[in-house]
């Protein structure tokens, strides 16, 4: 294996190859909203894709694994800004189920939510940890 090759699989952002692979993308997700509250929102959907949300329409970001949902779990850990709302923290979740997470701004006050999140997805029959990333939500409502 190359320098670069292992540096890429160990940044947090790369994939375990093989059967079984899983895929998790470094995201950021920005969101305003005019008048309304402001919402930004990331979810490992049991269909195997990665969402962003935005005020609350979701686009697909990334698969995340052709295996099945089901034989993983997930965690997010929040590393800074607020605790989100939606799916739990600081726990393992299945993942077949969908998981979200969403920070909302209801405040017209020129302050942002955030919340910075790692996120974690292990294989259910050994707990090996099989990909990492982070996901940063930012959410304003301005005028």
């Amino acid at each position: 294996m190359s320098g670069i090759h292992a540096m890429l699989l160990s940044s947090g952002g790369g994939a375990v190859g093989g059967s079984g692979s899983v895929t998790l993308i470094n995201a950021t997700v920005d969101s305003q909203n005019s008048g309304a509250n402001a919402s930004a929102s990331w979810r490992i959907d049991s269909d195997g894709f990665m969402y962003e949300g935005y005020n609350g329409s979701y686009s697909a970001a990334n698969r995340w694994t052709y295996d099945a949902p089901a034989n993983y779990e997930v965690r997010a850990t929040v590393d800074g800004g607020s605790t989100p709302t939606g799916s739990a923290t600081a726990t393992w979740l299945s993942c077949s189920t969908d998981r979200d997470w969403t920070v909302t701004d209801t405040t017209f006050d020129e302050l942002i939510k955030s919340s910075n999140l790692t996120i974690e997805v292990r294989d259910v029959a050994t707990s090996t940890i099989r990909a990492t990333c982070y996901v940063d939500l930012y959410a304003e409502r301005i005028s």
